[in-house]
């Protein structure tokens, strides 16, 4: 292969990935959900949560140029929203521009903090409700209601259930 021939495969994958043509039905439901989220806008306290939903609606559908349009005015907001992990934008990726959004996101919102682990939730599926630190045995405890479970974990070991 040549190496112009390699050049413009590279520049193609780093285009955003063309909008997707969506069938009647499907377009019907995109702009009813589309029409719902843009409603919620005028009425919100948090007009940045509800941007990113509209972006995030737009990825959903398909509408990749669109989706880009609002993630640059969130982004542009310094609101601190990071769509980097979001499965909705996971087309975006790799794309330079998508890429350029989520570094200007990181240099607005900084790490903060060095946490450490502190142990290690031993189910995927567990939901962390509450904590709690317990200074005479050193440990963590955490529950999760929706499991109804207790557990504890002290410096980094594997927690373990109550």
């Amino acid at each position: 292969m040549s190496l112009s021939i390699f050049l413009s495969l590279i520049a193609l994958a780093a285009q955003l990935p063309p909008s997707e043509k969506l069938s009647a039905e499907d377009n019907k439901v995109f702009t009813q959900e589309l029409d719902h989220v843009r409603d919620l806008l005028g009425s919100a306290n948090d007009k940045g949560s509800v941007e990113f939903q509209i972006a995030r609606t737009y990825a959903a559908g398909g509408q990749y140029r669109e989706a880009m349009d609002w993630l640059r005015k969130i982004v542009d907001s310094d609101l601190g929203f990071d769509p980097s992990r979001d499965k909705l934008f996971a087309n975006l990726g790799s794309a330079k521009e998508f890429q350029s959004l989520v570094e200007k996101v990181r240099a607005q919102t900084p790490r903060v903090s060095n946490s450490r682990v502190i142990g290690i939730v031993p189910e995927s599926d567990l939901f962390p409700e509450n904590l709690a630190y317990d200074p005479a045995t050193k440990t963590f405890l955490f529950g999760s209601t929706f499991k109804d479970e207790l557990f504890a974990a002290a410096g980094r070991e594997r927690a373990s259930r109550l």
